[in-house]
């Protein structure tokens, strides 16, 4: 977190120089307009990628709607893999307040819907649902955030961001189903719960998008 503090605060020197040498310009979108931006992710072997809409229905609110995609991938040798994914489907709501003629700071809300896919496999058993029987647990879940965030265009439509949130996510995990092949063990199962917890969290990097 502190890292990406530092990095957002050195790109923003140049930037602010650029604001007080061209004051006049309007950069940020006006009711009507639509910005579209990617964000990705890589921390060992999990990969993400995140792509968010935004539709501003006045001046200084926007409807916006994110799609996440989350992946992971483990294989230490030939007999052994584990892998699981997540799809998120978030719509939100954003209230942008004055700034300056580059800098957009914003609040807003989301409600993130998730759905996730587990599995492991070794020449012992196959586990449909977790790895190990217990981590990453496929899940489907519904949540509510709270964000606030900033964009600061660096030319006419195109702009850097942060996001920092935090909220509640339910989760209703699935049955974990494991399939023994080696042993003389019954099939067996185990039943999927629930969860309720709360998660502060930011971007993992820049968001880069545009305004059309």
């Amino acid at each position: 977190m502190k890292n990406t503090l530092l990095t957002f605060i050195l790109v923003l020197i140049p930037i602010f120089t650029l604001q007080a040498q061209d004051s006049s310009s309007e950069f940020k979108p006006v009711i009507g307009d639509r910005t579209i931006e990617a964000g990705s992710s890589l921390q060992g072997f999990q990969y993400g990628g995140t792509l968010k809409y935004r539709q501003f229905i006045t001046d200084e609110k926007a409807l916006r709607l994110s799609g996440n995609l989350q992946f992971s991938y483990n294989a230490p040798n030939d007999d052994f893999t584990e892998m699981y994914s997540a799809i998120s489907i978030i719509p939100g709501i954003e209230r942008h307040f004055a700034g300056t003629s580059r800098l957009s700071p914003y609040i807003g809300a989301e409600l993130p819907l998730s759905v996730a896919f587990s599995k492991s496999e070794s020449p012992e058993k196959t586990v449909n649902g977790a790895w190990g029987e217990q981590y990453n647990r496929a899940f489907i879940g519904a949540g509510l955030n709270a964000v606030t965030g900033v964009d600061f265009y660096i030319v006419k439509n195109f702009y850097v961001g942060l996001e920092f949130g935090a909220g509640v996510f339910y989760r209703k995990y699935k049955d974990v189903k494991i399939d023994y092949k080696e042993y003389d063990f019954n099939d067996r199962t185990i039943k999927g719960g629930s969860s309720i917890n709360f998660n502060t969290f930011a971007t993992g990097g820049f968001r880069i998008g545009f305004a059309f």
